[in-house]
């Protein structure tokens, strides 16, 4: 307890024990000078004296205390006003709690969830570059191989062609051509394989076009009906941004395809207030509330944990109607002078 000028008249035996004070060497003397650090004191004085001339103290208050040997707590306070009969404060009375443990633990739980997110960051990160790297490699060596074992093939079927028409020569001819039905089927597996490590024209087109493959790709494989609303122009990311939203983007459809039994998908895409904003709707049965607040779903979590490492969000819901809602937001790598509205891609894309 301690009057409006800040000296303190009561104290008790816990507040002794925790600072190292003894009760005659603290009553008298100034509550800030004496236990509140340097650095905080002319900000806690100012707050009390503030809310004293308005006639009231500040209820919640939590700051640190320093205790004789210099030792800094974290207390949270609890502080009423105590008025004389004609209404006047004569004093502060704050109950305080020592929550500097628990403060601690708090900073170290934050501290690690925050390097566990930079690690899910890296680790991102690290895959996105070994997918890029598999997928040149697949496509540069696989593909030249397979390329040159085509037209070798291509060569022994045209000399055995020109070499007559004789039963062991036809049996030949139907072998090389056989392979390289087989060689010509394997290239278009190995540019798929490619394709869906890296899609090509996410680096070479951008987001926009990505997107718009990724959807006519989904349309052809499970004939969902897809509408588009693209931008004119390609929206202002950066290189990890674009691939955190189109990753994103990809395990929507996943989820659509795996659990929504729909048979249309919205798909709006814009730049607007500073942000990126992708919206996916589809006309299904509706996502259970349960698997809405991330339970056991890592698919769920990890667009979450995608959007999450760019100050982005990740919202879903129910339909009003019938569905379930998708809306992606992630902040813009700098501001776009007008807002870049959809006007590129508009209606159902065509099989």
């Amino acid at each position: 307890m301690f009057d409006p000028d800040g000296t303190l008249t009561f104290c008790n035996d816990f507040l002794l024990e925790l600072t190292g004070w003894r009760i005659e060497e603290v009553i008298g003397r100034d509550w800030f000078d004496t236990f509140i650090p340097i650095e905080q004191r002319d900000v806690i004085r100012f707050t009390f004296d503030e809310m004293l001339k308005k006639g009231a103290s500040p209820a919640h208050i939590e700051y640190e205390i320093q205790t004789r040997s210099k030792e800094q707590k974290i207390i949270s306070w609890s502080n009423t006003v105590s008025r004389d009969p004609r209404g006047q404060i004569t004093s502060t009375i704050g109950i305080g709690e020592d929550v500097t443990e628990r403060r601690h633990f708090e900073e170290k739980l934050l501290s690690s969830y925050e390097d566990l997110r930079a690690l899910s960051a890296h680790l991102q990160s690290v895959r996105e570059e070994e997918r890029v790297r598999i997928a040149r490699e697949i496509h540069d060596v696989l593909g030249q191989a397979l390329t040159g074992l085509k037209m070798d093939v291509w060569w022994l079927i045209k000399r055995t062609s020109d070499s007559g028409k004789t039963l062991e020569r036809a049996a030949l001819l139907n072998r090389f051509e056989a392979m390289s039905e087989l060689i010509n089927d394997t290239i278009q597996a190995v540019r798929k394989l490619a394709t869906e490590l890296r899609p090509g024209i996410l680096d070479d087109l951008g987001l926009v076009a990505a997107i718009e493959w990724q959807a006519k790709e989904f349309q052809a494989r499970t004939g969902i009906m897809c509408h588009l609303s693209l931008p004119e122009t390609d929206i202002p990311l950066g290189s990890e941004q674009s691939t955190a939203v189109f990753r994103i983007f990809q395990e929507i459809l996943t989820n659509v395809a795996r659990h929504a039994n729909a048979r249309n998908v919205e798909i709006k895409m814009n730049g607007r207030g500073g942000d990126l904003v992708l919206e996916v709707k589809d006309d299904g049965r509706g996502i259970d509330e349960n698997r809405i607040s991330g339970a056991g779903s890592l698919g769920l979590l990890g667009m979450h944990e995608r959007a999450m490492l760019f100050g982005g969000e990740v919202r879903i819901r129910r339909a009003s109607v019938r569905g379930t809602i998708v809306t992606v937001r992630i902040p813009l790598a700098k501001k776009s002078p007008s807002n870049i509205e959809s006007s590129k891609t508009q209606g159902v894309l065509r099989r």
